[in-house]
């Protein structure tokens, strides 16, 4: 069994799973509403199965490598007044949002919950600037040059398990009004099952957070030659400091903010190449 098979086998398997959690909920079926969003599902996974089975068969040749004819000379210049302004003015902002948002946090569902005050489009901005963040740029960009579109076929696979993610996991989570995950576990098994998932967490955002930051601190360190673990410092305790003063209303609205520079950037460097 070759690689696309398996992954859709047991990645269909989930997708199924997915689709009978929204069906008995009553999200998907075979009229209005729940048709169009069984479509939409449908129609996602055939898109990115076409892609990755294209990837995976279609007949593929080698281009001839072309030798370089320019020449490189190495930055002597690292940090000029403009790049410390731009980087100072950014982080300048930043605080700021944290600061002015900080008068909405009085309650605990202000701070976790932002008082559910924003719309879907809001919240799924913030998730996707999360996802797809500045340091997305730098390891991805590094990733996709040397490897091609296939480097994509990782998030492609997110498909697999976004019906039983949306229909089946986040109306529990939603209804039961819970602050945090390991609260759920709590309220669902006992207070051990809830120290448990707090340690799994913690040990996967602190490999997964401390990696975003050391490739901030790389970026830092190429543009204005701080050390990397001086720039990563920095990084981390200026986002400690608008998140901790604002709690979820200045994580979306920063959100908002480094999302239209990260799209725009994003295509100003698609239009120049």
């Amino acid at each position: 069994m070759d690689a696309f098979t398996y992954q859709y086998v047991i990645g269909g398997a989930v997708f199924v799973v997915g689709l009978i959690c929204a069906a008995r909920r009553g999200y998907v079926g075979f009229r209005g509403k729940g048709l169009a969003a069984l479509v939409g599902l449908l129609a996602g996974l055939g898109v990115f199965a076409g892609i990755q089975a294209y990837l995976e068969y279609a007949p593929m040749r080698e281009a001839p490598a072309v030798a370089f004819e320019g020449e490189f000379s190495p930055r002597k210049v690292l940090g000029t007044w403009v790049d410390f302004a731009v980087i100072g003015g950014y982080f300048l902002c930043l605080l700021l949002v944290g600061t002015v948002f900080s008068r909405n946090a009085k309650s605990v569902n202000d701070y976790f919950f932002a008082g559910r005050r924003f719309g879907w489009v809001m919240i799924a901005f913030s998730l996707i600037s999360t996802t797809v963040g500045s340091y997305s740029f730098v390891k991805y960009g590094e990733v996709g040059y040397a490897y091609g579109f296939s480097s994509t076929l990782a998030y492609f696979n997110d498909w697999f398990w976004l019906p039983l993610l949306i229909f089946g996991w986040l109306p529990i989570l939603y209804f039961s009004r819970i602050t945090s995950i390991p609260e759920f576990f709590e309220r669902r098994f006992d207070r051990s099952v809830r120290l448990c998932a707090t340690v799994i967490l913690l040990m996967y955002l602190l490999g997964y957070v401390g990696i975003n930051l050391f490739t901030m601190g790389k970026a830092l360190n190429a543009l204005v030659g701080w050390p990397v673990l001086t720039a990563s410092i920095g990084v981390a305790c200026v986002t400690a400091i608008y998140v901790t003063a604002g709690g979820q209303s200045s994580v979306i609205m920063t959100d908002l903010f480094q999302g239209v520079l990260l799209l725009g950037a994003g295509l100003l460097i698609l239009y120049l190449g």
